[in-house]
């Protein structure tokens, strides 16, 4: 069973409520959640810390939104991770 987690949504209200279905679906079953894809998506608020536990991730992109904070830590978990692309919003952290 493989699941991708892929939205486009044109408004920042749908695109957090859509968005927040497919992150719950994402941890409902991380091992085969392997795309996360919600740029441009008007995300806010901060990368949760349990984003570390999809660790089939292969992509993720949440660039151009509003997060802030600090990258978790938990992301290094991520070892399939070929491409993140974290860009355009308000963190910090390496």
């Amino acid at each position: 069973l493989l699941l991708v987690c892929l939205l486009s949504v044109n408004t920042a209200d749908g695109g957090t409520i859509a968005t927040l279905q497919a992150y719950q679906a994402c941890l409902a079953s991380p091992v085969t959640c392997t795309h996360f894809d919600h740029k441009e998506t008007g995300l806010t608020g901060t990368i949760p810390s349990e984003m570390g536990r999809m660790t089939a991730l292969t992509y993720l992109n949440i660039r151009t939104n509003q997060l802030r904070g600090t990258i978790p830590f938990e992301l290094t978990a991520l070892t399939s991770l070929g491409d993140l692309d974290l860009q355009s919003n308000q963190l910090t952290g390496t």
